[in-house]
């Protein structure tokens, strides 16, 4: 299950490299701001999200290793597709602002 979540970031991280000579300079990441140069941050933050998810992933399997020993097998399943949405949510935000901008 886990070869799948890494799979998933190779996927993207590898998409990211083969559009990375076409991206401009700046891309807009925070849509929650008004429109306008506030959006915008350079074209490297977009791993953002990606690395933000991937630390969420670790803490959740940090959790659940550490306090759930005797429900190890549910709670493991449950975070693992709790991660893979949270992963796939990730991927879509990114790609989608790469079709945006390109």
């Amino acid at each position: 299950m886990k070869k799948l979540l890494a799979a998933l970031d190779l996927l993207v991280v590898g998409f990211l490299a083969l559009v990375w000579r076409f991206m401009p300079p700046e891309v807009p990441l925070f849509f929650s701001y008004p429109e306008g140069e506030e959006q915008l941050v350079s074209t490297a933050l977009l791993l953002l999200p990606l690395i933000l998810v991937n630390v969420f992933v670790f803490a959740n399997e940090f959790v659940v290793y550490r306090f759930f020993t005797e429900e190890k097998e549910a709670f493991s399943k449950l975070i693992f597709y709790l991660n893979l949405f949270l992963l796939l949510f990730s991927a879509y935000v990114i790609v989608r602002i790469i079709v945006l901008v390109v």
